[in-house]
């Protein structure tokens, strides 16, 4: 098998690796010939790379650098996290995002966050266990189908150099959790959450550049030591 960019794709090509949507479904099986349609439709999900057969190459595994399962659950979570923190500030009237963050941390709110940490730590696990990670064997830019799952993304890619660099176990996790967790501010605004940054309007631009911020005052009323993390979201642009 071999990675093809998606804008490559001809019909009579044959997936290699399985695709599946954000909420775990299947959506092509690997063995399918790619028509037409199929190729409009992975564009129209903006997959930048998928694996497809070439003969030449049926002894080559491309290897994940976490497994497919692990990946869709570690979506899927953060997903589910984000429409959760969505939902509790739709339940609030505040005039201004500055308000509904007041109102979140007077109420001490506190966001859901075991499960994301506790899949952070499933994927650190996986990756110290591979016996190589292959920098080549990462396409050249990851999905970006939906921007929120970009989180997890960016978690694989930051504990990919924290191992590189021999970060400790628990530095490991900090980061982790800080890299799926950085654009979580962007729950605060509904809006503009699962939109596209290049589909922003003028006040919506205004509004995303805050999102940093917003992260880090969400996570204040953990009682858990989250300083490294909150640093992760502010810094992150």
């Amino acid at each position: 098998m071999r990675y093809c960019k998606s804008n490559d794709l001809v019909p009579g090509m044959v997936l290699a690796k399985s695709l599946y949507s954000d909420k775990n479904e299947l959506l092509l099986a690997s063995g399918n010939e790619l028509t037409e349609k199929l190729i409009k439709r992975i564009r129209q999900l903006e997959y930048s790379h998928v694996c497809i057969e070439q003969e030449g190459t049926e002894d080559i595994i491309i290897g994940d650098i976490i497994d497919e399962p692990l990946l869709r659950k570690a979506r899927k979570l953060l997903i589910d996290l984000f429409e959760g923190v969505i939902h509790e500030s739709k339940k609030r009237s505040c005039e201004s995002h500055e308000d509904l963050i007041k109102d979140l941390q007077t109420s001490n709110y506190v966001v859901p966050i075991d499960g994301i940490r506790k899949v952070v730590g499933e994927i650190v696990d996986e990756m110290l266990l591979k016996d190589g990670i292959y920098w080549d064997a990462i396409p050249e830019a990851f999905s970006k189908r939906v921007r929120i799952i970009h989180g997890v993304d960016a978690a694989i890619l930051s504990i990919l150099m924290g191992i590189w660099y021999s970060f400790s176990r628990n530095e490991l996790d900090q980061l982790g959790l800080g890299a799926i967790l950085h654009d979580l501010g962007l729950a605060l605004m509904p809006d503009i959450a699962w939109k596209r940054r290049d589909d922003y309007k003028s006040d919506e631009v205004e509004h995303y550049l805050k999102h940093p911020e917003f992260g880090a005052k969400l996570l204040e009323n953990h009682k858990a030591a989250l300083h490294v993390v909150i640093q992760c979201l502010l810094q992150h642009h």
